[in-house]
């Protein structure tokens, strides 16, 4: 059973909405029916109203007394970030609206925010030709209807009845095709023909076991890229080329958009990020803006380019590093030290060392902790440079993997979404300790939850060693859902990594993700019903049940 979103102006075609909704239902699928009407009351009940649904998303109904245009763009905007976060929460499988020209702008604007290949279902008697134009690079699949759908009567019902069965074949198609999928894929952004560089990169995936799928940085290349990011079936990003970026800062016809990026940072992909191409810019040929008279330009193919200069550079730098910050995965940027494409390795054209150098600056100046950054004395398009990209992808992706596996060890985390395991794993600090330190004595109040991911640790009480705990064990969990103290101390045996997971950052991600508070009542609930007072043996006796002790336990 999917979940449909069906959403519309209720205010206006409230029983052709319902129709739709429950065409849906009796196909077998769940419906969310949103309402984004802006005038009176909705005709029918919805799933959420407008006011819900623009609190959400940080708005009040006040909002939409803006005028018409103003508070159509605000609805399609906040019905768009609703739906894309219900889809990243794994709560959306497909969406379906109807309307005239005002309806049906509101529904491009919300479907434009969700990633391409979520399938999408619009019903209007607009011409294709607007649709098209409005809904961008998005698959919208459209069902044209030869009448303004007022109502209902008997030419539209059979209409709004093939539309539902359309959406409904698609989703369950999705599934069938999806499952039948063998390989984790990779997407990879490149520039220019990079012969040596990607195609080495791409055979390096292959050869790990990764499907790899290519977009050239022309056109939209970078925007459809980020589109499937979003999509949720990709393992990894192998983002080699920004020259988008470059055009999109300095205002070149190839601009990227300023959500370049997000649905890698958002969805927490591990992600690999290299400047290639940042230092060319884009322009039609014969259209080389005035200010750029008297540039490095140079003809090449359909475009002219122009060589970035020390100042727009530093701009990029600094766009960038804002990008990356906002990464919640693992994330690495690579930086090409001879240059940032062929076009700017010694010797050629634009060959400028004091613009690369004002874009490494403010680059890494501004990049938070945890962003990795590796230099390599190489151009971007060289085969040494992708070679290590290659790898620290691959490390990304399986530190991912490994961080998920040790955080599913705590209970209320077994059933979470990867995108908050991924935001968990972020906020988690790493901490190492040398053999004989201690991470809790004994009655000390307890604040985190504590994972070992390396070494091993003993449970001391009235200083007796009462159990050994080993890799992948949990410590700390029921102490901290129920506010006890330590009943044993916790010391190394040996050097130790942990994951230490502190409650202020349990609570930000219970906050971010309401769909942990179940698990966590649930968890707490049941380590009240073994603690001590409640009846059950004392502590050296539950130790393992009082630690909280995931599998990899030496008791």
């Amino acid at each position: 059973m999917a979940t449909i979103a069906v959403f519309g102006t209720l205010d206006t075609k409230g029983d052709v909405l319902r129709f739709l909704a429950e065409s849906v239902r009796a196909l077998g699928h769940r419906v969310l029916l949103l309402d984004v009407g802006m005038l009176g009351p909705p005709q029918v009940e919805p799933s959420l109203t407008r006011r819900e649904l623009l609190e959400r998303t940080g708005l009040e109904e006040s909002a939409l007394a803006t005028g018409r245009d103003q508070a159509a763009a605000l609805m399609g905007r906040s019905a768009g970030i609703l739906l894309a976060r219900m889809f990243l929460e794994g709560n959306l499988d497909a969406v379906l609206s109807v309307g005239g020209r005002c309806g049906a702008a509101i529904a491009l604007a919300a479907m434009r925010a969700l990633p391409l290949g979520l399938p999408s279902v619009l019903v209007t008697h607009v011409s294709p030709e607007w649709v098209e134009a409005e809904a961008g690079l998005k698959d919208v699949l459209l069902v044209p209807s030869p009448v303004e759908i007022e109502g209902l009567n008997r030419l539209v019902r059979p209409i709004l009845a093939r539309a539902a069965g359309m959406l409904c074949g698609v989703v369950a198609f999705g599934l069938r095709t999806s499952l039948a999928s063998d390989l984790p894929v990779v997407v990879a952004s490149r520039f220019g023909p990079s012969e040596l560089g990607f195609e080495r990169a791409s055979r390096l995936l292959q050869e790990a076991g990764y499907e790899v799928i290519e977009f050239t940085q022309k056109g939209a290349g970078g925007k459809v890229m980020d589109s499937v990011v979003a999509g949720g079936a990709v393992s990894g990003v192998l983002d080699l080329s920004l020259t988008d970026l470059a055009d999109e800062v300095v205002g070149g016809v190839l601009g990227c958009g300023s959500r370049r990026m997000e649905a890698a940072a958002k969805r927490a992909v591990p992600s690999l990020v290299a400047p290639g191409g940042v230092d060319t810019v884009h322009f039609n040929m014969d259209a080389v803006p005035p200010e750029f008279w008297g540039r490095t330009l140079l003809e090449s193919g359909e475009f002219i380019l122009m060589r970035t200069s020390p100042e727009e550079c530093r701009r990029i730098g600094l766009v960038l590093a804002e990008k990356l910050n906002r990464f919640v995965g693992p994330v690495t940027v690579c930086l090409p030290l001879r240059g940032l494409s062929a076009l700017g390795s010694p010797g050629q054209p634009f060959h400028d060392p004091p613009a690369d150098f004002a874009f490494f600056e403010a680059l890494q100046k501004n990049l938070r902790d945890g962003v990795q950054v590796l230099k390599v004395h190489t151009t971007s398009e060289e085969a040494p440079f992708a070679e290590l990209c290659v790898q620290a992808l691959l490390q990304n992706i399986g530190r991912r993997e490994r961080e998920q596996r040790l955080l599913r060890q705590i209970s209320f985390f077994r059933g979470a979404s990867d995108l908050s395991l991924s935001e968990a794993a972020r906020l988690a600090e790493a901490r190492t300790f040398a053999p004989g330190e201690h991470l809790y004595k004994q009655g000390a109040a307890v604040d985190a939850v504590c994972i070992l991911s390396a070494g091993a640790l003993e449970l001391v009480e009235d200083g007796q060693r009462v159990g050994k705990l080993g890799k992948g064990a949990v410590w700390g969990e029921a102490q901290f859902l129920t506010g006890e103290t330590a009943p044993f101390g916790i010391r190394t045996l040996e050097h130790c990594e942990v994951l230490w997971l502190r409650r202020s950052l349990v609570d930000q991600l219970r906050r971010r993700y309401p769909a942990l508070e179940r698990p966590m009542d649930v968890a707490r609930e049941s380590a009240l019903s073994l603690s001590p007072g409640a009846g059950q043996p004392g502590a050296s006796q539950q130790a393992g049940l009082q630690a909280g002790l995931g599998s990899g336990s030496g008791l």
